[in-house]
């Protein structure tokens, strides 16, 4: 309730309490919160290291291979971390990898944002230099198209979700 009433510092203090006082099956849950936390105060290398540190726990945890709402939606915040930190190819990883945990059980919302993300990140790493990372016309037309594909099926989720924002935005 603080952290959606902006009252940041707060919720974070809170969140805190409840990390060092919580069973270990509890803790990825806190570990996001703290992560969506620090990302909404835009502190997104904070973010990040408490979204690695639920994701760890919860690859430990889930050992079977099956995947939770909770594990993918970490994914996705790990990858959208990487992206405010402009670390397009970690951000694509994470989302590559969300993708191919998604489920007919998942959240439309959450696919809608893993495609956006995905769209986006295929785009900005087409010109993002890294080293002597070149591509060609035709790789870079090939991304391109990539990029749209993955942007229209994130629109087409949102539409599906009736979620009038998110399909805004991927317009």
């Amino acid at each position: 309730i603080l952290q959606q009433r902006g009252d940041l510092a707060e919720a974070n203090l809170l969140l805190e309490r409840a990390l060092a006082l919580s069973p270990t099956k509890h803790q990825p849950a806190i570990l996001d919160a703290l992560g969506t936390n620090f990302a909404l105060a835009f502190t997104y290398q904070t973010a990040l290291s408490y979204h690695q540190r639920a994701l760890h726990i919860l690859e430990l945890d889930e050992a079977d291979g099956k995947i939770s709402a909770l594990h993918l939606k970490v994914m996705l915040h790990c990858g959208d971390d990487y992206r405010a930190l402009s670390i397009h190819t970690k951000a694509l990883e994470q989302y590559e990898h969300a993708r191919q945990s998604l489920q007919s059980s998942s959240s439309m919302e959450i696919a809608g944002q893993v495609y956006i993300g995905l769209g986006y990140c295929t785009y900005a790493s087409i010109y993002q230099q890294s080293g002597s990372t070149t591509f060609s016309y035709e790789e870079k037309e090939r991304l391109l198209q990539r990029a749209t594909t993955f942007l229209l099926q994130g629109r087409t989720l949102y539409q599906i979700s009736s979620n009038l924002l998110g399909e805004s935005q991927a317009r």
